[in-house]
């Protein structure tokens, strides 16, 4: 992978009037118009890249004198201008909807009906020169006023499981189960309010969750899993899901379903030591 300040700081003028060149296609640039400063900040504003680079890269001083060097932008005071970039070209995470709130089921083995508490709302980018980018949606999921989950967009509702006063939550991916483990405690020292902050400080935290993933392939007879005669070069989505949740005593029983014949099966789970019980072992 690139190291993006090293690059900046060993990239030539030459290389770098290439790039911009080759960068600048949609806005028909054929050659670099020099010696006009009005020209050379409505281009940094265009090319959004560089003014990333300028306002959040070590070594972003280097680019902006190179740019500056490139375009024959004289009688300019480098520090002045470096820290107005940096002012108004770093990017902010910003709420651009209300929230909402939504609830989803728990299971649990007891006669409660519990819910998960969600809410939602979407998040983009934004730097003061109006540029805009990645809008994503973002949910934090609560059970009794706490935190137990964060994260943004996803295709599928999350599965949580209550076992023994304890939360866990559950992912499936065609063969592969992974359990979240004691969500309740990984969150603990997250404040609640503001809201906003929870997300915009969300990859600063130092969070360390309990995961396992196991293989459940060999607990289903061989051809379970393999692909059926509903299966076409056209079909979307996963090949097996989760169709069910139950409690069988102190294990979770999960049925799996192929889609693509359809047929389903069985594995028992055992959450506190987060691992798949044989099913010949409680027969």
């Amino acid at each position: 992978m690139v190291n993006i300040d090293d690059y900046i700081k060993d990239i030539t003028e030459k290389e770098l009037e290439i790039l911009i060149l080759s960068m600048s296609e949609i806005y028909r640039l054929k050659y670099i118009k020099k010696g006009d400063y009005n020209y050379f900040f409505k281009y940094l504003k265009k090319e959004q890249i560089f003014i990333h680079c300028i306002a959040n890269k070590e070594n972003g001083r280097f680019l902006l004198e190179k740019l500056l060097n490139l375009f024959c932008i004289k009688n300019i005071n480098i520090d002045d201008l470096f820290n107005f970039i940096k002012i108004n070209g770093t990017r902010n995470l910003i709420r651009i909807t209300d929230w909402e709130t939504t609830y989803i089921p728990l299971y649990c083995n007891t006669l409660q009906d519990e819910k998960i508490k969600c809410i939602s709302a979407k998040f983009e980018y934004q730097n003061k020169f109006n540029y805009k980018y990645d809008n994503e949606t973002w949910h934090i999921y609560f059970y009794e006023n706490k935190i137990i989950w964060i994260e943004g967009l996803s295709s599928e509702q999350p599965i949580f499981i209550k076992y023994n006063e304890l939360i866990y939550k559950i992912n499936y991916s065609h063969k592969y189960l992974t359990i979240y483990n004691n969500l309740v405690d990984i969150y603990r020292n997250v404040l609640i309010e503001p809201i906003d902050d929870i997300i915009i400080n969300y990859k600063k935290l130092n969070i360390i969750i309990d995961i396992k993933t196991v293989d459940i392939s060999d607990y289903f007879y061989k051809g379970f899993f393999y692909k059926g005669l509903l299966f076409d070069r056209n079909w979307q989505g996963e090949i097996s899901v989760i169709k069910n949740i139950a409690f069988v005593k102190e294990h979770i029983k999960i049925e799996i379903e192929n889609k693509t014949y359809p047929h389903s099966g069985f594995i028992l789970v055992d959450l506190n030591n987060e691992k798949i019980i044989p099913l010949k072992d409680i027969l």
